[in-house]
């Protein structure tokens, strides 16, 4: 009788250790995505301004791992926030302005 040895597989156990290596870049992902969104949702303001807070935080998070990402995020969720600060002033403005 011949007793079967069991077979390692390392090919998975390597692309597991690589992939936890391997930094996530998520956070910088998420704020790029949420920058952009608040740039086209500045007109809603609420929601404008909540997602280029959103986009703010999530770059700062991202720093760490994925540079480039994380300040395009930062940029646009800045970008994002100035104009609906200033579209949210224009229209203060202007309501106050209307008899």
């Amino acid at each position: 009788m011949t007793q079967e040895t069991p077979s390692l597989d390392l090919g998975s156990a390597e692309t597991e250790t690589q992939s936890a290596r391997r930094p996530s870049i998520g956070f910088s992902i998420a704020s790029l995505v949420l920058g952009i969104a608040g740039i086209l949702l500045v007109w809603v303001l609420g929601l404008g301004l909540l997602l280029a807070v959103a986009a703010i935080v999530f770059g700062i998070l991202g720093l760490k791992r994925s540079r480039g990402l994380a300040i395009a995020g930062i940029v646009t969720g800045g970008l994002s926030l100035a104009v609906g600060l200033l579209v949210l002033t224009v229209a203060m403005i202007a309501a106050a302005v209307q008899p």
